[in-house]
């Protein structure tokens, strides 16, 4: 079974912006719909959405709040439907492994709900979810089956390449798919199941292959099993192609297989000083610096792997025949040592990440895991809660996590991620009015801080982006809208200013005059 899904959100970044609609389309094993469901949801009070999302979408200022679910109804409502099913389930999506995956774990972390929920086991005789990315199945055709799809539409770039937006790639590939359907969530994820059946069709081995690819253990197997390996990589439909032989795994950041390029010589890295190895290793300057023979390829995001014997002769390079490539890859299996320092070196290489001060960003902070295993229980409690327990649960959360805040002072993000969901669903039961007005300052000073997080919408930041469409709109080169059109900047910015009146404090009460004195 298959649950596609697409999401519509406020903003690219997928933490400050906030999901308003769901699209989930569930399929047999053989791509075949047997369940559709769309869920909406209104704008949170503390998010200024970006104009470019809403003029790429066409969700008006209107329907922003015209819903009756909330963000956090509404992802209660996925979190039961999802659970619904019998694992494990494989979701999917398009360019869902790099967007949709963040926004919807980030949803769940900010609404007190379990962010590895598609990602986790049912129980520990369940096998993990799996997930599948339609744009890599996309990508791996343009390397390795080109003949699979029609992809003649090209980007605008100084290099044009293929054009992969899913709107671009099912139109070529006749699937109906209209401008006006462009951006409803449930007509995207049926333009991706097509995608996703004409690769099956079209090219059955890549389309194995790729699902051989969606767990790490499927990555590991077919590592283990194969000494040189075709990688694809890239970005959008700019894909280059490598023949690697894997050397270690790094797990001192997530789960990353270290491949070496065989265009080069191994026997010219096996001495090198570890500092020198870490240096090439580094995130930072990674596979950007010159002759770096070294790819970093996280395992749990389908790579794009091909075996040796599957891979077109014409992709393998022209001036290295294929028996130096076993050599090299060899060279490499049998040097036990060699392996062990790449993997300590690429341990040295991960910088340690900053704490980063916006809550928001805050997801993926290990925790200990008997800290971790209490703050489950204690959302677990809001989650089953009425509105006046999930009240106690945020005052009482200072106390309850006391020792554990002097340790990790970031989990005060979650007593104020239950203040925000109580004030979006019910303030007046719940709320004291001291602590009603303090929040809405608090809003208001959010959406108008002029030192926010470079990411994050603002209402200042809202207008500089309308004023700038405003010339981009005279000189003819606005993406976002038309001639014709200006009133649609007019209405969205009409909108932010309603916005921000929405919570400022009210206007300090002049002070009465004093009383004139009484006659002697």
């Amino acid at each position: 079974m298959y649950i596609f899904y697409d999401l519509e959100t406020t903003d690219i970044d997928r933490d400050f912006g906030q999901i308003l609609q769901v699209g989930l389309v569930v399929t047999d094993d053989d791509l075949n719909i047997v369940e559709e469901k769309s869920l909406r949801c209104r704008l949170q009070p503390a998010v200024v959405p970006s104009p470019q999302a809403l003029l790429v979408t066409g969700i008006t200022p209107e329907q922003l709040t015209d819903e009756d679910d909330t963000i956090f109804t509404m992802m209660q409502e996925i979190d039961q439907l999802l659970r619904s099913y019998d694992w494990p389930i494989t979701t999917s999506g398009y360019n869902s492994m790099d967007f949709d995956e963040r926004g919807l774990r980030s949803a769940l972390h900010q609404t007190l709900m379990d962010p590895s929920l598609t990602f986790q086991k049912q129980d520990d005789d369940t096998p993990r979810n799996q997930r599948i990315d339609v744009m890599r199945l996309v990508q791996a055709c343009i390397v390795h089956a080109p003949d699979a799809l029609t992809l003649e539409q090209k980007t605008r770039h100084k290099t044009p390449q293929p054009a992969i937006s899913l709107g671009v790639v099912a139109r070529q590939n006749g699937v109906e798919f209209s401008e006006e359907e462009a951006h409803e969530a449930v007509a995207d994820v049926k333009a991706t199941i097509a995608v996703a059946k004409k690769i099956r069709d079209e090219a059955p081995v890549l389309w194995q292959q790729m699902l051989n690819m969606v767990t790490e253990e499927g990555v590991k197997e077919f590592l283990d099993e194969n000494e040189i390996v075709s990688y694809a990589t890239g970005y959008a439909g700019n894909m280059k192609h490598y023949m690697v032989a894997p050397v270690a795994v790094n797990d001192a950041y997530e789960r990353q297989e270290i491949l070496f390029d065989l265009t080069q010589d191994p026997a010219d890295y096996m001495d090198k000083p570890m500092s020198e190895l870490a240096a090439l290793l580094n995130k930072d300057t990674g596979k950007k610096a010159k002759n770096n023979p070294f790819y970093k390829v996280l395992m749990q995001k389908q790579p794009i792997f091909m075996s040796l014997e599957d891979t077109a002769k014409e992709l393998l390079p022209a001036d290295i025949d294929e028996e130096t490539l076993k050599t090299r890859a060899a060279q490499i299996r049998d040097n036990l040592e060699f392996q062990a320092k790449i993997a300590q070196a690429a341990a040295l290489a991960e910088e340690e990440i900053p704490v980063p001060d916006a809550i928001e960003k805050q997801l993926y902070i290990d925790l200990p895991a008997e800290v971790e295993t209490r703050l489950s229980v204690w959302r677990d409690e809001f989650q089953a809660g009425d509105w006046e327990t999930r009240a106690d649960l945020m005052r009482g959360f200072a106390a309850r996590f006391a020792d554990d805040l002097k340790d990790n002072p970031t989990l005060a993000r979650f007593p104020e991620f239950a203040k925000r969901i109580i004030f979006e669903n019910a303030p007046q039961d719940t709320l004291t009015a001291q602590e009603q007005k303090a929040f809405k300052a608090s809003i208001h000073h959010k959406m108008t801080d002029p030192d926010a997080p470079e990411k994050m919408m603002t209402i200042a930041r809202a207008h500089e982006m309308l004023d700038k469409m405003r010339e981009e709109l005279a000189a003819g080169t606005c993406k976002y809208v038309q001639a014709g059109e200006e009133h649609k900047l007019d209405e969205l910015a009409e909108f932010y200013n309603r916005l921000e009146q929405k919570f400022a404090p009210a206007p300090a009460q002049a002070p009465k005059p004093p009383k004139p004195a009484a006659p002697k």
